[in-house]
């Protein structure tokens, strides 16, 4: 009987020691991972089992294989690799060869899912891909699952703007992403619960990952394109680049200018003993001109280090002029006592400069420990005059000249540090971040009733953070916990304003969950944030806008707290997402009277305790021969009541939203999109927005090899993509109709020349802050 046992005991130790998981790291002589690489099972030279490399270029056969003896290991362009199975079924890294023999054609026929879910991100493939023909990162990213574009800016569903990364280096302009080319981009990931390395007001990210560069020597990327609307637009980019080594030098010049139109009406009911209505019918004519200059190098030295730097300067100037009709109107139990109608013509001009950025890094290696270092520094100043006339068509008396002059400068230093450890199954990421921003805000008056005022905003922020990953068998668990100290000294006249002044101390945590269940793959995560409110959302200052109408911040906000709940799931290539969002101190726009004058309105904002939002969106991306259709419909709903004359309001009327992107890869470098998008009528915050729909166009044609590219884009064909927003606030209500000239023709040439990737690998600091200033 004790041999017995003895034997079976033999019999499940060897098992357990040849029927286990198998993974490993698979890259090639450039030291690259290999993404798609085919890894392969053999018992002899009879096929068991395979998988393929993911985009790290890492495989996991999570299933124990007793059968199978040998690993095989194919990618185009290398030498097969064939070895036994490692006892311990960990193979490290593997390193292919570069093949020497050269194929004349190969056709790869499949249906993989573009799309996948890893962790809480959502990965796209673009590389060989339907996308990789599309033209520019900014046409990529329009075309992501739950991503969607306007005017140049994304939001991703339910979680606003992201931070946009390209190979761990913050996006600070659009212009970066019209400068890299669709087809150097290998995949992107939309992470929707971003983890305690991000500053806790993150809520989503986009990092984008290229193909590694080739080549060296002197290289271009020429960019111009032209806009059509109501009036003609251009954006010229110009890249230039030299590499030798480990030696990148690089510069870039960004030029805009162009004029656009805007209209926009508002409407305002002020209820009381006496009923007060307001419209306003304006237009503007917006003339931009901007300029930007850029200049930096990286270096890398040794094997596993890298350095770098740059500076980028310019100066923005826009012209508004504006003009429209306003009328008012004081009712008395229903009946007319007074009216006026006021014409106004508004002449609004600013400048920013210099806009000064820095941004100095190194990266690198100590065996098995990364280290990533950052400090960033930026610098602004803008003036900006107006000069206002209003005349009173009932009341000549009563006409108005009212000239303002604005000043405001910027500053802000910051550092980041980043140390990255293997630990166990995973890993560990220690870190930390400090920010030091400075503002200032001076308005000046004339000619109207408002106070001149002067402000200062200092703001200093601590944050230290930790994070442990870890992979078991086919689960993946993620944990997170982010500090962050934030001292906010608010002054007025040079008056430290100590009950505004405040001094905060928060624990963030984060945690996520993956796993595949049969043949769906799951993600939970749970991440807790902020929202603080922006320098311009704390500014007492006064703004004019025209005789009744005035806007200001409010020193007294306090940050928003978020909570947020987030299942994710995909299955082939289908994908959904359900998220429960609850905020407390949310921040909501509102509308009051100024200084008890009900003709005056001031627009401003406040803290309201409790906010809770549902959110979910449900799509596909199936290819079709040349056709790659993703529909995605979503849905959101908020829990939220107000007090509106006296009288409980709910506002929870859900919006509906429904996408279908297309895109046709042709013969011949030819590329068509088709988008169309709607969205119902619902409630946001203590508002109730109209429905819209839109539909745009593409049309792409590339010669020369890639090199050279021609891109036609038809925007809002329809012109029905108007912001109708009425906002209920007390006992006021306010409908305003914003047209900000959506439709539009754009007609984009893109040259390029031994282009790249770029080498420089900084990652930036202090990047949650900027936006706010």
């Amino acid at each position: 009987m004790r041999k017995s046992i003895t034997f079976i005991l033999l019999c499940l130790m060897s098992l357990s020691v040849s029927a286990q998981a198998l993974k490993g790291l698979v890259v090639g002589t450039d030291k690259e991972p290999l993404p798609f690489a085919n890894v392969v099972l053999l018992k002899d030279s009879t096929f068991v089992s395979g998988v393929v490399t993911d985009d790290n270029g890492i495989f996991v056969f999570e299933q124990p294989y007793s059968s199978a003896n040998k690993i095989k290991i194919a990618m185009v362009g290398y030498e097969d690799y064939l070895a036994p199975i490692a006892p311990t079924g960990d193979f490290g890294t593997i390193t292919l060869k570069e093949s020497s023999v050269m194929l004349d054609e190969v056709v790869v026929k499949a249906n993989l899912p573009t799309t996948r879910l890893k962790g809480n991100a959502m990965v796209t493939s673009v590389e060989n891909s339907v996308l990789s023909k599309l033209g520019t990162a900014n046409d990529v990213l329009s075309h992501l699952p739950l991503v969607s574009e306007s005017d140049g800016s994304f939001t991703v569903f339910g979680k606003g703007t992201p931070l946009i990364y390209i190979n761990g280096k913050l996006v600070r302009s659009s212009t970066e992403l019209q400068q890299l080319s669709s087809e150097n981009i290998r995949s992107v990931e939309v992470v929707t619960n971003p983890g305690a390395q991000y500053s806790s007001e993150v809520q989503s990210v986009i990092r984008i990952k290229t193909i590694p560069p080739k080549g060296e020597g002197f290289g271009a990327n020429l960019y111009d394109q032209i806009s059509a609307s109501h009036f003609a637009r251009n954006t010229t980019d110009i890249s230039l680049n030299y590499r030798h080594n480990g030696l990148e030098i690089f510069g870039n010049g960004y030029f805009y200018f162009g004029k656009r139109n805007n209209k926009n009406e508002a409407e305002m009911l002020t209820y009381g003993d006496n009923t007060l209505h307001q419209f306003i019918n304006a237009e503007s004519d917006v003339k931009a001109n901007n300029l930007y200059g850029k200049l930096g190098f990286s270096y890398q030295f040794l094997e596993n280090h890298s350095i770098g730097a740059y500076y980028r300067i310019g100066r923005e100037r826009d012209d508004v002029h504006s003009y429209g009709i306003s009328n008012v109107s004081l009712y008395t139990q229903s009946e007319l006592t007074s009216s006026d109608e006021i014409s106004y013509d508004w002449l609004n001009k600013g400048i920013v400069r210099p806009v000064q950025e820095a941004n100095l890094y190194y990266n690198g290696s100590f065996g098995k420990l990364d280290v990533d270092f950052n400090a960033d520094f930026t610098q602004s100043r803008g003036d900006r005059s107006d000069d206002q006339f209003e005349t009173n068509a009932n009341n000549p008396d009563d006409d108005r000249h009212i000239v303002s002059a604005g000043l405001k400068k910027s500053r802000l230093l910051a550092e980041k540090l980043i140390l990255s450890y293997p630990v166990w199954k995973g890993s560990i990421e220690l870190g930390e971040e400090y920010t030091n921003s400075r503002l200032n805000y001076a308005n000046t008056y004339d000619g109207a009733p408002i106070d001149n005022s002067l402000t200062d905003i200092h703001e200093d922020n601590i944050a230290a953070f930790a994070s442990l990953s870890q992979t078991f068998g086919v689960v993946n668990i993620s944990a997170g916990l982010r500090y962050e100290h934030v001292n906010y000294k608010y002054f007025e006249n040079n008056q430290l304003q100590k009950d505004q002044s405040k001094d905060y101390n928060n624990l963030f945590p984060t945690f996520s969950l993956s796993a595949p269940i049969n043949k769906v793959n799951l993600s939970f995560s749970f991440t807790n944030k902020t929202r603080r409110p922006t320098y311009r959302q704390l500014d007492g200052g006064i703004e004019y806008i025209n005789r009744f109408s005035y806007q200001c911040g409010n020193p007294k906000l306090q940050p928003t707290k978020i909570y947020l709940f987030q299942l994710m799931g995909m299955w082939k290539y289908f994908f959904a997402q359900v998220s429960v969002n609850h905020e407390t101190d949310a921040i909501f726009w509102k509308t009051s009277a100024y200084k008890d004058d009900p003709a005056v309105k001031v627009m401003s904002f406040e803290n309201v305790p409790h906010y809770t939002q549902l959110q979910v969106a449900i799509g596909a991306q199936p290819t079709i021969g040349c056709w790659k259709p993703q529909p995605v419909i979503g849905m959101m709903k908020q829990f939220y009541t107000t007090t509106y004359r006296g009288e409980k309001l709910s506002l929870g009327k859900p919006f509906f939203s429904f996408t279908l992107e297309n895109l046709f890869s042709l013969p011949k470098n030819w590329t068509l999109g088709a988008d169309f998008q709607f969205t119902t009528a619902g409630n946001g915050q203590n508002t109730f927005m109209k429905p819209t729909n839109k539909i745009d166009l593409l049309v792409r044609k590339s010669f020369l090899n890639n090199n050279l590219s021609l891109t036609l884009y038809a925007t809002d064909l329809l012109n029905n993509y108007p912001d109708r927003t009425t906002m209920y606030s007390g006992d006021i209500m306010t409908y305003t109709y914003n047209q900000f000239e959506s439709r539009s023709i754009r007609f984009a040439v893109r040259y390029k020349f031994n282009t790249t990737r770029s080498k420089y690998r900084g990652t930036g600091a202090g990047e949650n802050e900027k936006s706010r200033m």
